[in-house]
């Protein structure tokens, strides 16, 4: 429900719109099941678009091929590269920390073995019949689909973070020790707040909280102000503990 409120208040339009930028070309629903996913797109148009995330807002368009030479250097073949700012820096940091929390928090949560920064996103579709994984280092961006082509379905809790994170991890275990290491780094355009996660309005209380960042500007300025004190919520008693309120 939070997805179909989201895109009604963004529009179908637009976000359509916002898809094309970022190289997915494949027909999309013009209605509120968009935001369920009710279309289909191929696994380069979505690893694509991960990667605009994954390089700062910066769209390149997947080639297969870079060059072709012959046996004695010369080049036959070039790919022109044609780089397109299509989302603004600050706006591919937000989303790129965001998916670094699903590590943590979220359907793809577990310990990060890569021991590099890495955001990413787990997928799955109704009935188990797709499982989807998209993740990305600052220079490395790489996607696993797993299904039928006749649309079987896989099986029961054939999810994204069962049946496709592990060939994406046996993968960049494989290729990331020949990739350089390197961080996300945040541009200078945002800022780091800590949040109540109920309200989202800024945090006071030193033990409870989440630190988010923000394109700045697009900070919250409100504190919450009703936090409970320290043992309002339940009281202890060794005979017979009372349930909490």
């Amino acid at each position: 429900l939070a997805s179909i409120d989201l895109l009604k208040q963004v529009g179908v339009g637009p976000t359509i719109d916002f898809a094309r930028l970022l190289g997915i070309k494949s027909p999309l629903a013009h209605d509120l099941s968009l935001a369920l996913g009710s279309s289909s797109v191929t696994l380069l148009e979505l690893t694509s678009a991960y990667s605009v995330f994954a390089n700062k807002g910066i769209r390149m368009p997947p080639s297969f091929f870079t060059s072709v030479e012959d046996p004695t250097g010369h080049v036959l073949e070039q790919t022109e590269m044609n780089a397109q700012q299509v989302v603004f820096e600050e706006t591919a940091f937000v989303v790129t920390n965001m998916l670094e929390n699903v590590i943590r928090s979220g359907t793809g949560r577990r310990d990060n073995v890569l021991k590099q920064a890495v955001a990413w996103k787990t997928g799955t579709t109704n009935d188990f019949i797709d499982a989807w994984f998209i993740g990305y280092t600052p220079n490395l961006v790489v996607g696993v689909w797993v299904g039928f082509d006749d649309r079987r379905p896989l099986g029961d809790s054939e999810s994204g973070g069962g049946a496709a994170l592990p060939i994406w991890l046996d993968f960049m275990q494989t290729i990331l020790p020949e990739v350089e290491s390197k961080p996300f780094v945040a541009p200078e355009n945002v800022v780091y707040a800590k949040i109540d996660p109920s309200t989202g309005l800024l945090s006071s209380d030193p033990e409870n909280g989440a630190m988010e960042v923000f394109v700045k500007g697009t900070e919250p300025k409100e504190y919450r102000t009703d936090l409970p004190k320290p043992g309002r919520f339940f009281e202890w008693d060794e005979e017979e503990p009372a349930e909490a309120l």
